[in-house]
């Protein structure tokens, strides 16, 4: 695990460096998957999910950052859903520990989730999801990176909080399986 500054801790597992010449696809859907909690067991509902979201979010060529932002024990949580994301294929897989609002207002949480095709947040409380990301960087990137494509798996919690914050939730589409 690598700690970026003083701010929030990543880790990750697939390759690791972009091949040179090679960009990841752009995703041009703009969906918002939903998933069971985030300290749930990986059900079968949610493996088709997360199969679906590894799809769109470019499979072996994506780079997905998982924020385990208020699950029980977020960095077992997070290994969990980055292994299961890698053996459905995915590329690159971060996960990006966000314990402080000064972790979600961190620049390498933000550069980090700029750079996602694919962004996955657990967690089943959402008055700790919003006290946690409302307002932040961390947010706002996640919801820029939206507006442009990249495709978010999350809780009916996150959920809740990224449609509060849209300016047009209606350009999105909601899939739950």
């Amino acid at each position: 695990m690598s700690v970026h500054g003083t701010g929030a801790s990543s880790f990750e597992i697939g390759w690791n460096d972009l091949i040179p010449g090679i960009e990841p696809p752009k995703v041009e859907k703009r969906e918002l998957l939903l998933i069971e909690g985030g300290d749930s067991p990986i059900t079968p509902a949610t493996e088709r999910t997360l199969r679906l979201f590894v799809t769109q979010s470019g499979g072996s060529l994506g780079r997905v950052v998982i924020v385990p932002a208020t699950a029980h024990d977020p960095l077992d949580c997070g290994r969990r859903y980055a292994r299961s994301l890698v053996a459905l294929g995915a590329g690159l897989v971060q996960v990006l520990h966000i314990a402080t609002r000064d972790h979600a207002n961190d620049d390498n949480a933000a550069a980090l989730l700029a750079q996602a095709t694919g962004v996955l947040i657990t967690g089943s409380h959402r008055a700790e999801l919003m006290q946690l990301l409302d307002g932040t960087r961390a947010l706002q990137t996640i919801q820029r990176r939206q507006h442009t494509g990249c495709v978010i798996a999350t809780t009916k919690a996150g959920a809740h909080l990224l449609a509060r914050q849209s300016e047009s939730p209606s350009g999105f589409a909601a899939v739950e399986m």
